[in-house]
């Protein structure tokens, strides 16, 4: 009975691993016929497990989708992995959004661990410690609404709350031709849109739609936390050619349209740059491992100058001439007032 159960759990192990699973392939992973199979098959499904079965000689048997959610198999470095995650999630501590829920999870799933984990996970979780992020909290339940009407192409209906200077007149744009800039002071005047919607994306804290919006017939972007009264209607659309290569890509032109194009060569490697530059969308390209060349679109370049003077490592502004030229008199300012410290009266 032991060497059946254990079978039968490596057998859900692998039906969960991957879609359909030839059966003359699945027995030899197995080491038992493909009649010893059906039979685990069939006490699979007795258990509440939906699996498929395609017979002939190209056959296969599939885990699919079922009316209920069976018991979850999980290895130890996947159920690690879960927690893991889960746990930096609730620790960001963002009140009423994925956090709460991402804690509730956690506690649920650390209960059935096996005691040779759970060492090991309460470990983790002592030692992790995530800073409270200022960011805008997104109900849970307005993404699923979102995420299914994106899936089924349903048209959605909100009221959006208009940023200042998002453009027209006095702020009037409810969503941005290609993302929106950060920190916007938002008007009280709330506007209706009703939108085809085809992504959602996660950019630096913040949780934004892209959509069709059929008044302004347009793309446009929303943030999810600048949305309320949310509906999913019962009319579909059909699928748009996406703008750019994808939605990401569409918002962060967005962020950077009205920006200056600069090109920056910093001596040090890209993934030490990378982490300099954690939160800006810059194009990293290796010109050999102590050598990155950063080009990235900026409307103020002092910030990018003490970004990099942290970074603790020699760099050269390539282009354009007018940063060049003020980021040398800035230079030669501090240059100027810093006064060389006089050794003698250092105790």
């Amino acid at each position: 009975m032991a060497d059946t159960t254990r079978r039968m759990l490596q057998l859900l192990t692998l039906l969960q691993s991957r879609g359909r699973y030839p059966g003359r392939d699945l027995a030899a992973r197995l080491g038992v016929s493909e009649r010893s199979l059906r039979r685990d098959v069939e006490r699979l499904r007795s258990y509440g497990y939906p699996v498929a079965a395609q017979p002939g000689p190209a056959g296969y048997y599939q885990l699919d989708r079922g009316t209920q959610l069976p018991p979850l198999v999980l290895a130890d470095d996947e159920a690690v992995a879960i927690l893991g995650a889960l746990a930096v999630l609730s620790a960001t501590r963002m009140p009423g959004g994925l956090g709460e829920s991402a804690a509730g999870v956690y506690s649920r799933i650390e209960m059935f661990l096996p005691k040779r984990l759970r060492p090991q996970v309460a470990a983790w979780r002592a030692a992790i410690e995530a800073s409270p992020e200022h960011a805008a909290v997104v109900a849970p339940e307005a993404l699923a609404t979102l995420a299914k009407a994106c899936h089924e192409r349903r048209v959605v209906r909100f009221r959006y709350a208009v940023a200042a200077g998002a453009g027209g007149r006095s702020g009037e744009r409810t969503g941005y031709r290609s993302g929106e800039p950060s920190g916007e002071r938002l008007v009280e005047r709330t506007v209706e849109r009703t939108v085809e919607p085809h992504r959602l994306v996660h950019r630096h804290l913040n949780w934004y739609l892209l959509a069709w919006d059929q008044a302004r017939e347009d793309w446009r972007t929303f943030r999810l936390d600048r949305i309320a009264d949310l509906t999913a209607l019962t009319c579909t659309f059909t699928a748009r050619e996406l703008p750019e290569e994808s939605a990401s890509a569409y918002l962060a032109q967005g962020f950077t349209r009205d920006r200056t194009r600069v090109v920056v060569t910093v001596a040090a490697p890209r993934d030490d740059v990378a982490v300099a530059l954690a939160y800006q969308h810059a194009e990293l390209t290796p010109i050999d491992a102590s050598t990155t060349r950063v080009e990235l679109r900026l409307d103020d370049w002092r910030w990018l100058i003490l970004t990099l003077a942290f970074l603790d490592a020699d760099f050269t502004i390539e282009e354009p001439p007018e940063f060049v030229a003020a980021a040398a008199r800035f230079a030669a300012r501090l240059a100027h007032h810093a006064r060389p410290l006089d050794v003698s009266v250092v105790p």
